[in-house]
């Protein structure tokens, strides 16, 4: 009641309060009509009944043309709108062979383009509609038109948030932080580096490349990572910093803020050409600011400068900028629009669940019981109108297809609509056993439109130069790279590939296990602390220092993903203060935390044997073996000391399945960490007898959280050190073949991991291994 009285003080009302009143008297300030009429209404809101019964008292008639057969006549209402009731429970005459069961999102859309190509005669593109039940299945529909040659235009165009105009905006809001992260997101949109490069004097297409050195400043601000000062970044936050001055001007009325906007908007968006989208969803904007410009004072918010420009992102983000259309395409038309597109040919594509029947929307203060107590359109309304929609857009066409997925765009499993099943009760298995067999699930090997695959592929993976490598020093942990794969090991260490990415808004693995280590070394590096057998203490120490440490890292403010998993961090590490406070009062202390490996571990290559008489000597110079050594453990009764190392990953290994590949020790080594931190760590001169070795696991399950220790044998440890050696010698020697059964890690895209075709045919998983060199 409040805001009506400020609305009306402004000389203003609420537009549905103001039509539900002037309802009945609709009917007398609409003489000069004699009729109405309904073409192919399939639903009315209660105000727009109200109006057609005022209407109707004053003697005047309404005619209904209702799209349907005539057996249908009790199936609609006295306005022509399809009764839900009825439809639901009304027989589907859906042909099989107009049916088509997709594996993937991808798979629907070369499906519908399968089906357009498959047309007899002269069809052209005014004479197709492709339906997009399922809207996010549009940019894959217009991505497979174009590689084979059928321009598709999505009639609801794409939102304003997808568009750079609208991204360059709020990014910019996002830059005031002065986080590298920030600004390196908005130097991502090519309009808004070129803005930036103009303002600081730099040529983003030449060697002072912005995003780039964004990118990798950003990287270096991670847990873990080698901080790099990026030599633009001071000018690019001060360049930032006066571009969005005039908004720290205080708290405005919004309408106040309309101009500075307006100058933000073309200082930033002037410069850069945009697509039909983008001028789009420029004037979205414009006509939003030209509205607040209307305002009254009476109602208009007091805002400051960033709380107008996230509102101006709020208000036109949801907002379609369709394009124009052009001769010759095909249109793409959402759901609701089909039933009275006149096209002879429709395929409707993502008829499964969550789209159709359309969700009556899941508001926590209207329930579905609650909306239909109320009259509101509920679930079962819907499924009615839906079931209604779909026999109505099959008929008098020459050409209907549905084409169904398994999956959606997201990839993950969808049922199919249950319209589907409305087909006569002895058709039902055998239709349901079509939807739901993956086996019958149509999947596109290649994609209209693309030229098969040669035999071999043009793409070759590079060879390592043939000839000796210098190696002087390697890391405990490299060796297990080596293992792994020779040819991945060539390219990170010996090429130094590595990828810079901008950080994403969550931790990855190895990010969230640097968080872990940095505060269980801090931990093991406070005196007051680590000696504790209080866990509920040490709890409290490591919370206090992971909250200290992501503050520091990423700001006060974190996103949701990390804040999630600082949580699950959290979570373990109160575990481990439970079995750290066990592990102290057993007698165990802390000696030293992330000791590097002395410079006396050197590992020495001496001639044996067996050595061929062609090894140089040069082969066999000894190498420096570094690494940091995570903890080193001491019991105080039995003076044995036990070299220790954190493992964060979700599921905890022991030793022997990280060094062995399993449970039990065999001659096989994955993994030679271990074995060298008990050979060259730097133990104290008391130390007497091999150190136990162990890992520390901090898994996703609690309960699992402890120390694993390993067993191997003098023998087993001095085979190990042997492995080493031969690692070096390979290595030294050239040897990088490539392991065709690995991937899952930046060098997929070079070894060509599930590419069409792998030159020489040895593609992942076949042959025997060797690269054929």
């Amino acid at each position: 009641r409040s805001a009506s009285k400020r609305l009306a003080a402004c000389g203003l009302e609420e537009p549905n309060r103001a039509r539900w009143a002037a309802a009945p008297n609709s009917g007398r300030e609409t003489l000069h009509l004699e009729r109405v009429v309904l073409v192919g209404v399939v639903e009315l809101n209660p105000l727009l009944r109200r109006l057609l019964e005022a209407f109707r008292e004053t003697g005047r008639s309404v005619v209904a043309l209702v799209h349907a057969p005539p057996d249908a006549v009790d199936a609609v209402d006295e306005w022509g709108c399809a009764v839900p009731s009825i439809w639901r429970a009304r027989p589907l005459a859906l042909d099989e062979a107009d049916l088509v069961v997709a594996a993937r999102a991808f798979d629907v859309a070369q499906a519908a383009i399968d089906a357009i190509a498959s047309i007899d005669g002269d069809a052209c593109a005014d004479d197709i509609t492709m339906g997009l039940a399922d809207p996010a299945l549009g940019p894959t529909l217009v991505h497979a038109g174009a590689t084979a040659g059928v321009d598709v235009r999505l009639a609801a165009g794409r939102l304003a948030r997808s568009t750079e105009p609208w991204m360059a905006m709020a990014r910019l809001a996002a830059a005031a932080d002065g986080a590298v992260s920030t600004m390196a997101s908005l130097a991502a949109l090519p309009g808004a580096e070129a803005w930036l490069g103009g303002r600081i004097g730099a040529n983003p297409a030449g060697d002072n490349d912005l995003l780039r050195a964004l990118d990798a400043a950003a990287a270096g601000s991670r847990p873990g990572a080698s901080r790099i000062d990026a030599a633009p970044l001071p000018a690019i936050g001060d360049a930032i910093t006066q571009a969005i001055e005039p908004l720290r001007a205080g708290r405005r009325s919004l309408p106040a803020w309309a101009g500075p906007l307006r100058d933000l908007a073309v200082d930033l968006l002037g410069g850069s050409p945009v697509d039909a989208a983008g001028e789009s969803a420029v004037e979205t904007m414009a006509k939003e600011l030209s509205a607040w410009e209307a305002l009254p004072d009476g109602i208009a918010p007091q805002v400051d400068g960033f709380e107008a420009l996230r509102l101006l992102a709020h208000r036109t983000g949801g907002q379609p900028c369709p394009a124009p259309p052009r001769r010759g395409q095909v249109e793409a038309l959402g759901w609701l629009e089909l039933h009275l597109d006149d096209a002879p040919v429709l395929v409707v594509m993502g008829l499964h669940e969550g789209a159709v029947p359309t969700p009556a929307g899941a508001d926590p203060l209207l329930p579905g019981s609650l909306r239909t107590e109320l009259g509101l359109p509920d679930d079962d309304t819907h499924a009615g109108r839906d079931a209604y929609l779909l026999e109505a857009m099959a008929r008098g066409r020459d050409h209907f297809r549905v084409v169904v997925a398994r999956r959606n765009t997201a990839g993950d499993p969808v049922l199919p609509s249950r319209l589907l099943l409305r087909c006569p009760a002895k058709e039902i298995p055998g239709r349901l056993r079509r939807l739901v067999d993956p086996r019958r699930a149509e999947q596109v090997a290649l994609p209209r439109g693309m030229p098969a695959p040669a035999p071999t592929s043009g793409f070759v993976i590079p060879e390592p130069p043939a000839g000796p490598v210098a190696l002087e020093r390697m890391s405990a942990t490299a060796f297990e790279r080596y293992l792994r794969c020779p040819y991945r090991f060539w390219l990170e260490y010996v090429l130094g590939l590595a990828p810079i990415e901008p950080p994403t808004d969550e931790l990855d693995a190895l990010e969230f296990g640097n968080l872990a280590h940095d505060v269980l070394c801090a931990f093991g590096g406070d005196a007051g602390i680590r000696d504790s057998t209080d866990s509920v203490r040490i709890e409290e120490w490591l919370a206090h220092t992971l909250d200290g440490t992501v503050r520091r890292v990423f700001g006060a403010a974190p996103t949701a993903a990390i804040t999630v998993q600082t949580a699950r961090l959290r979570e373990r590490l109160a575990a481990f203060a439970r079995r750290q406070a066990q592990h102290a009062a057993e007698g165990w202390r802390i000696i030293a935390t992330e000791q590097p490996l002395p410079p006396a571990a050197v590992l020495d290559l001496p001639r044996s044997d067996r050595s061929s008489a062609s090894d140089g000597e040069s082969d066999r110079r000894p190498v420096r073996i570094v690494g940091r050594v995570d903890r080193i453990d001491r019991h105080l009764s039995t003076g044995e000391w036990a070299i220790l190392d954190y493992k964060t990953g979700d599921v905890g290994k022991s030793p022997n399945k990280v060094h062995h590949g399993g449970e039990k020790v065999s001659a096989r080594w994955c993994s030679l960490q271990l074995p060298l931190y008990a050979r060259f760590a730097s133990m104290p001169v008391d130390a007497h007898g091999a150190p136990r070795l162990g890992f520390i696991l901090l898994p996703k399950v609690s309960a699992e959280v402890g120390w694993s220790w390993a067993n191997w044998t003098d023998a087993e440890l001095d085979a190990a050190i042997d492995k080493a050696r031969e690692v070096v010698l390979n290595i030294r020697a050239g040897r990088f073949e490539r392991s065709p059964d690995v991937s899952g890690d930046a060098f997929d895209a070079i070894c060509q991991v599930r590419a069409l075709g792998v030159r020489g045919g040895d593609a992942p998983g076949d042959g025997d291994g060797e690269d054929g060199s």
